[in-house]
């Protein structure tokens, strides 16, 4: 099985413009081969939009743009995880959304925690945790900081994924929680395969550039990236207990 993390600078918050990087980057992901691909957390219309004063509904992906990726999900035959806002009676969520190679949409996972002010005072929390399947594979998302948590982790170990899958926009800071530390530790408790999908980038406040998207074996870290966009490949055995690439593939983005 191959991954693909896309790497992406997402900072400026244009809808539009994220949406066609991520279409990019998509198709050249598929092109070398990806089986699994995923973006960073609310690559859709990317992480910093409140900061930046846009209107909550005008961020939200509309029916027709859900049905374009949908279709190129199916046309590529690629599974595609991909963070956006999600509305649901009026509330927003910071959420990921598993699109199959089918182009089928098979479900959310919206984010549990949240400090809910700055660039976050927009979200609200999720309640569940999805386990979704593919190939006799297990697999879960925990978004961001929601590694961090003990309660989180105690689910993720009790519900048994494979392979956890994390969007992030987490970059390194010296008077902050390392969250290499953070992701090998929730890696190790839930004995998981984990793939920390960051982005790169500045915005104003926040320097996403030293991010790094990971991979980690139950506790051992495998290799770590950040820097320019690209996109990161590897491979998982297929009894599903081991990443077989020792580095990550590289590829610049399109």
């Amino acid at each position: 099985m191959k991954i693909a993390l896309l790497h992406l600078d997402l900072s400026r918050s244009q809808k539009e413009k994220s949406m066609e990087k991520i279409k990019t980057a998509i198709e050249t992901a598929a092109n070398k081969g990806a089986e699994f691909i995923v973006t960073p957390e609310v690559s859709v219309p990317g992480y910093f939009f409140y900061h930046e004063g846009i209107h909550m509904d005008s961020v939200v992906m509309t029916e027709h743009e859900f049905l374009y990726f949908c279709r190129l999900a199916q046309t590529k035959k690629v599974n595609l995880l991909l963070s956006h806002v999600k509305k649901v009676d009026g509330k927003y969520y910071n959420a990921c959304t598993y699109i199959n190679a089918e182009g089928a949409m098979i479900g959310s996972y919206e984010k549990h925690h949240s400090h809910q002010k700055g660039m976050e005072t927009w979200v609200n929390l999720g309640k569940d945790y999805p386990i979704w399947h593919y190939q006799e594979k297990k697999m879960a998302v925990l978004i961001c900081s929601d590694t961090y948590y003990e309660d989180t982790k105690k689910i993720m170990k009790e519900k048994a994924p494979d392979i956890l899958f994390v969007p992030a926009a987490w970059p390194p800071a010296a008077d902050h929680i390392d969250p290499l530390e953070v992701w090998k530790t929730c890696a190790n408790q839930t004995q998981s395969l984990l793939f920390v999908c960051n982005q790169t980038g500045t915005q104003g406040m926040m320097d996403m550039t030293k991010a790094p998207s990971v991979m980690i074996e139950k506790g051992k870290m495998i290799d770590s990236y950040a820097g320019k966009e690209a996109i990161l490949s590897a491979d998982i055995s297929d009894d599903k207990n081991h990443i077989l690439s020792t580095h990550w593939t590289i590829y610049p983005t399109e």
